[in-house]
């Protein structure tokens, strides 16, 4: 088996919980949480996990960065245009 062959092996044998980080040190919020607690969190991430309740832990969903900046652009700013890309 080549080098590469290995490697690719390796690879393949990795887990989610190989690579998932500690839940400390996920960016997570509850319902009941302020925005400025999301805002905080992202300035270092790109989303953040909205929670019930710390107890529980069952996903209510997620916030983007660009959720929050569609929430605050114009209307008129995140229209799509010819010739750009747009969600």
């Amino acid at each position: 088996m080549s080098e590469i062959e290995r490697a690719l092996q390796t690879f393949h044998s990795i887990r989610v919980s190989d690579i998932m980080p500690s839940i400390v040190t996920m960016p997570i919020v509850t319902l009941d949480a302020p925005l400025v607690d999301v805002l905080k969190l992202l300035r270092t991430r790109h989303h953040v996990w909205v929670v019930k309740s710390r107890e529980d832990m069952e996903l209510e969903g997620v916030i983007r960065y660009f959720d929050v900046m569609n929430v605050l652009l114009p209307p008129e700013d995140t229209k799509a245009r010819f010739g750009n890309i747009s969600a």
